[in-house]
């Protein structure tokens, strides 16, 4: 694969984990130390993130550097259920980062998406796995 072509794929990536988080380029560019341009240029292809960028974009966008170089086909986020990606997204939104953490630290010990939805289920009620079942 070309560089420009690699290039392309990588923003594809981005662009749909910063869609499907709610997050804005800029708010990326400022967690990475970039500005909303370079951002832009990462999504439409333009140019690549620096390699030592990668781990950091896609800590702050939840999904593993893996999914970002097309190594998955596509991230466990999305296979979560719509409420729980949007509940996940607001809570990021307003601050509270603590779901998407607890999600990913989750699939980062091997769980399922099916487990992680159960999880956050429970957690966003505040009741236990079991209750959830």
């Amino acid at each position: 694969m070309a560089d420009l072509d690699k290039a392309k794929a990588i923003g594809k990536r981005i662009g749909k984990a910063l869609e499907s988080s709610g997050i804005d380029q800029g708010s990326l560019g400022s967690a990475v130390g970039v500005d909303r341009t370079t951002v832009n240029h990462w999504v439409t292809g333009r140019h690549s993130p620096r390699t030592a960028q990668l781990a950091d974009i896609a800590n702050f966008l939840g999904v593993s550097t893996d999914y970002l170089l097309g190594l998955e086909k596509e991230d466990w986020f999305y296979r979560l259920s719509p409420e729980i990606r949007e509940f996940i997204r607001k809570e990021v939104s307003n601050g509270r980062p603590v779901y998407l953490k607890a999600a990913q630290s989750a699939k980062a010990g091997g769980l399922s998406a099916e487990a992680i939805e159960t999880i956050t289920q429970a957690l966003r009620k505040n009741i236990t796995v079991e209750e959830v079942k």
